[in-house]
């Protein structure tokens, strides 16, 4: 609008100057006034006007054309300057980034094309910027000059194409750290890929980038070798506190087991006093009192440290609460409480898990709610399944009381380390206050929760859940298989014998036949002694620490030997935690701690036999022995016909020879194969039975070393057994013999001897 104004001021202007300045040019020129018609004048003046108008208008349009090219000129340039500003920032802010870098480049992985963007100032590849190479040809090159050989295959296996492909579909950027040769030094280099794989018309590029990060890299291992350091020297320092304890563990259980084996077996001669006998049966309580502690302060440090383990094992659940409910009511009724154990919904027979843990768990929470409890008081658990989901049940259990309660104040630390179970009162327990935090930490190592709700003078109840593992077909056959402790057949092999008869009088009065022993050597012996006359050792019980030959030693020859027929247990007063790697290594099956109690030995047999299946062993596969033929070297002919008589029950004939000479010649023109095994008796005129045996396993034919061969004889001292052994028999029968178990060994021999030869 005022560039408008501006012209046709411009037009009035030069019209005003063009009327003053008519007369004066015609008076300049001598001319007269124009007539009062102004014909002629005014002609003049209108051209005049209109002249000066068009020239206005002119000049009108000129300026306001000037000007806005002036104002377009002034605004590119403004334009120019913020792109040159910006540019110039995104110049600085690039540089900055590729001082980062040692080099840069662009790499087509289709095309197998690198271009160079900036190169390595310090490396000879012969590559400037904007020159192009084939990738897989430049960076294995790259690869052959400037890295290390050891890192060399996971360099190039990196930067495979295939790789980092796979690797860019996930990731915006792919980084590798490798030690880069530069003048014959070794310096940590980055290669790192950047970009994405979305096609366009000019490929697929990627950005390729190589940098120096030797000093963050040292750095970093310095910080990471200090860390390792500490940790080292606290894992020192732990393992030596734990150490500590496991010695002092020893060096007090060693007496407390010898106190209580000592006191046991005194208690068990009938001609004591009453008194005498009274104060027997206080120094063992005051000894399991003792050992308790210990036990605590183990199992906390035990914790501590991560050394405790779980057992996935499966176990009778409904049987484990019978044993605790058993344990527990008679606590109550000896205090004048009343006792209840409610089952508030159905659960299975068999869970798996930690079923010593779990007993540890409920024990403890029930034995702390008797201790705090003052007749007439009761005490009640519930049980609950809260949730069944894939092969797990959650399960809920609820220890309630009427006792004496806990202070609200207390109740947020009752779970501490040292903390007392119930009110200040109970320092006449004698409790660690060890006990509920090694419950929490038991709970909690089973994935499960536990709480606690009390008011003080009103009782108190803990709430525990925990998640156990179903395993209702194993335990439909475990049901279906009884096990009867009285079967099993126990060696105990302590240095300390003393110990070992303690150990063998709580067996005895659980039912469960046991022998001792007090060296390593002289288990081996006597297991190989009960082998050969086919009464063998289901379970050893073995001391750990003992002089010559220690436990794991001894187990590990009985495993190499016997493999698994044979259950081997640790039992020691020591931290187990230490020889547990070793242990497993060795093949030990289990672990029990000394001294050995009747009230748990029973369950821990049953758990460690059922675990190992030692009842199915005693049930061996046997061949079939209907229409075979057995060699019998036997001097006495009423013996023989006997003996064939009874062979005969099973449809099996044999073959008689007077004396051992007779048997060796009759095996050897036999055929191969034809005796199916050898009874042998021991005593006989021209060749006893073990040389006989001597010569028939010297014999070069392929049955000769395999055939089984069984000694009969009256001579059944352990020396005789070791002879026969020694000469190459199988097994050492005794007479007069049991038809029964001469059949079982014949078919188990036999089966043995031809699934030998099939290998």
């Amino acid at each position: 609008m005022r560039k408008r104004k501006k012209g046709i001021s411009v037009f009035f202007l030069c019209m005003a100057a063009l009327l003053f300045t008519l007369p004066l040019t015609a008076r300049a020129e001598g001319a007269e006034p124009p007539a009062a018609s102004g014909s002629t004048v005014l002609p003049a003046v209108i051209a005049a006007l209109l002249a000066a108008a068009v020239t206005g208008l002119l000049m009108g349009l000129k300026g306001k054309r000037a000007r806005r090219q002036y104002e377009q000129q002034l605004a590119r340039q403004e334009q120019l300057l913020t792109q040159e500003r910006q540019q110039r920032r995104a110049d600085s802010v690039i540089t900055a980034l590729c001082s980062e870098y040692k080099s840069i480049y662009t790499v087509d992985l289709d095309r197998d094309a690198l271009r160079c963007c900036r190169p390595d100032e310090h490396a000879d590849m012969e590559i400037k910027a904007g020159d192009s190479r084939p990738y897989r040809k430049w960076i294995a090159d790259y690869a052959d000059k400037y890295v290390a050989k050891a890192d060399r295959p996971a360099f190039l296996r990196f930067a495979e194409p295939e790789s980092v492909r796979a690797g860019l579909e996930k990731e915006t950027s792919l980084s590798h750290r490798y030690r880069g040769l530069r003048e014959g030094e070794e310096r940590y280099e980055q290669l790192r890929f950047v970009g994405s794989q979305a096609a366009d018309a000019g490929g697929r590029e990627i950005g390729l980038v190589f940098s120096d990060v030797d000093r963050e890299t040292q750095n970093a291992l310095a910080q990471w070798n200090n860390l390792s350091a500490a940790l080292e020297e606290a894992e020192k320092a732990n393992k030596t506190d734990l150490s500590f304890l496991s010695r002092m563990s020893h060096e007090i259980r060693t007496p407390m087991n010898a106190i209580i084996g000592l006191d046991t077996l005194a208690l068990n001669d009938d001609s004591l006093s009453v008194k005498t006998r009274d104060y027997l049966v206080k120094i063992g309580d005051s000894a399991q009192h003792l050992l308790g502690l210990i036990n605590e302060i183990l199992d906390m440090s035990r914790i501590e440290s991560g050394q405790m383990t779980l057992r996935k094992e499966e176990f009778p659940f409904k049987a484990l609460l019978e044993q605790i409910n058993a344990g527990i009511a008679s606590q109550c009724r000896d205090k004048g409480l009343s006792y209840e154990c409610r089952f508030l919904s159905p659960v299975d027979d068999y869970y798996a898990g930690d079923e010593a843990k779990l007993k540890e768990v409920l024990t403890h929470l029930l034995g702390n709610a008797v201790k705090f409890t003052n007749a007439p008081g009761s005490v009640t658990m519930s049980v609950a399944r809260t949730t069944v989901f894939d092969d797990r049940t959650t399960l809920l259990f609820r220890v309630k009381d009427t006792g004496v309660g806990i202070e609200e104040e207390r109740l947020s630390g009752i779970f501490d380390g040292f903390s007392r179970d119930g009110s200040g009162s109970n320092t006449r327990t004698g409790s660690a206050g060890l006990g509920l935090a090694i419950t929490k930490n038991l709970v909690e190592m089973m994935d499960g929760s536990i709480t606690v709700e009390s008011e003080k003078g009103a009782g108190k109840e803990f709430v525990v859940t925990l998640t156990l593992n179903n395993c209702a077909q194993r335990a439909a056959e475990a049901a279906g298989e009884p096990i009867d402790l009285r079967d099993m057949y126990v060696l105990v092999v302590d240095d300390n014998l003393n110990s070992a008869k303690y150990t063998k009088s709580v067996l005895d009065k659980v039912g469960i036949k046991a022998d001792i022993c007090t060296s390593g050597p002289d288990a081996l012996r006597m297991i190989e002694l009960q082998r050969g006359k086919r009464q063998p050792y289901h379970l050893v019980l073995m001391d750990c620490n003992m002089p010559e030959m220690d436990g794991l030693e001894a187990t590990e020859l009985i495993k190499g030997k016997y493999g698994n027929e044979i259950t081997v247990v640790i039992l020691t007063a020591y931290n187990w935690d230490y020889i547990a790697e070793e242990a497993q290594r060795v093949g030990v099956d289990s672990f029990l701690v000394k001294p050995l109690f009747p009230a748990n030995v029973k369950e821990e047999f049953e758990r460690i036999a059922r675990r190992n299946h030692i009842a199915k062993t005693q049930e061996k596969e046997k061949a079939e022995l209907g229409g075979r033929r057995i060699l019998l070297a036997e001097d006495m002919s009423i013996n023989a016909d006997i003996l064939r008589e009874i062979l005969s029950m099973k449809d099996v004939q044999a073959d008689h020879a007077e004396n051992g000479a007779d048997a060796v010649e009759m095996f050897r023109r036999s055929v191969p194969g034809f005796y199916s095994a050898i009874l042998m008796d021991v005593r006989m005129p021209q060749m006893d039975g073990l040389e006989a045996t001597k010569a028939i396993r010297s014999l070069e034919r392929e049955d000769a070393k395999t055939i089984p061969i069984i000694a009969m004889t009256a001579n059944a001292f352990d020396e005789d057994v070791k002879y026969s052994l020694q000469a190459g028999m199988n097994a050492h029968l005794c007479k007069p013999v049991d038809p029964e178990q001469l059949f079982q060994i014949l078919g188990g021999l036999i089966l043995e001897a031809q699934n030998g030869s099939a290998q």
